[in-house]
């Protein structure tokens, strides 16, 4: 990659500054923030989507957590290697087919709801 489009990593008390930030003051093990310290029964289903292997011990963890509390859960592993990658959905394939899939996901489980 051509230097002038690498960009430094923001230095470490910076990173620490926006971690600080997000906690406000809760600790880091806090249910509110950390949902693998949460109780989870009596959630709706839930849908987990992860990234290739880079979001998987944290996507699995969590799957493995709401399903030990009784809740009706799906992990779906997609072959990216980006984060938050359902918002490239226009050009990037993968994230097409997990957009299409959370809206089925969406409609069965509202249809389970509505008892139809």
């Amino acid at each position: 990659m051509p230097r002038r489009f690498r960009r430094p990593a923001p230095p470490v008390r910076e990173r620490l500054g926006g971690i600080a930030r997000y906690l406000d003051g809760h600790p880091p093990d806090d249910p509110l923030l950390d949902p693998l310290h949460a109780g989870l029964r009596g959630l709706p289903p839930i849908l987990v989507q992860a990234a290739g292997d880079e979001g998987l011990p944290d996507a699995a963890r969590l799957t493995g957590h709401a399903r030990a509390q009784g809740v009706d859960v799906r992990l779906e592993i997609y072959p990216v290697a980006a984060q938050s990658f359902q918002l490239y959905w226009s050009f990037l394939p993968e994230a097409a087919d997990a957009m299409t899939r959370i809206d089925d996901f969406v409609h069965v489980v509202t249809a389970r709801a509505d008892g139809s």
